[in-house]
């Protein structure tokens, strides 16, 4: 006879993907990151922002990705400071933080943890020749969503009726998100052209 096995609550996705990668070392069945697809657009990719030639004299970056570990230290002077390594989609890098930025900073260096960056490339102390990250703002990657997400959509005044604005609540009431909606009513003359945008509605945009 076949052995009864108990019955378990299946894992979240995010508990089963840290699983395969605890198992295997390797994401089998997705990647954290895959429901930030928008938000990652918003962000360059690290191995492109560690090309050094490639970045020659610019000074701002935003990167973004899931925290695959973290540290937290004492220095031999009794301050404080940390390190992460942020994981994309093209591979890793890791980010240390010292003196108030960690301070600052310090509640977002945790394992699992999907944030985005923002960065200097600056010269350490007064060496011209070390230029190192210097981390000006972490952020959880989510948030970049309310921030920076913004579906459109364009109607023509001729196709305006109340079919068409029951079809489009009953769009916006079935994929409730995070996602701020702006709806433009074009008319035959462009000065007559209203924008909406919604207050209480958000959509999930995949």
């Amino acid at each position: 006879p076949q052995p009864n096995f108990p019955k378990a609550e299946p894992w979240h996705r995010l508990e089963q993907l840290d699983k395969e990668k605890d198992l295997v070392g390797v994401y089998i069945s997705g990647h954290p990151l895959d429901e930030f697809n928008i938000e990652m657009d918003t962000c360059q990719l690290l191995k492109e922002v560690m090309n050094k030639e490639a970045n020659k004299g610019r000074i701002d970056f935003r990167v973004a990705g899931i925290i695959s570990a973290a540290n937290h230290r004492i220095g031999k002077s009794g301050k404080p400071y940390g390190s992460f390594v942020l994981e994309d989609l093209s591979g890793t890098y890791e980010f240390w933080l010292f003196s108030e930025p960690y301070l600052r900073m310090r509640h977002f260096l945790e394992k699992g943890n999907m944030v985005y960056v923002d960065y200097k490339m600056e010269a350490r102390f007064k060496e011209q020749t070390d230029i190192r990250p210097n981390i000006v703002k972490i952020g959880l990657l989510a948030d970049l969503q309310d921030r920076y997400t913004l579906m459109e959509m364009n109607i023509s005044e001729t196709t305006l009726n109340e079919h068409t604005l029951s079809s489009l609540v009953g769009a916006i009431e079935a994929h409730p998100g995070k996602c701020r909606i702006r709806i433009n009513i074009q008319s035959a003359e462009p000065q007559l052209n209203v924008s909406l945008v919604a207050t209480n509605k958000k959509v999930t945009v995949s």
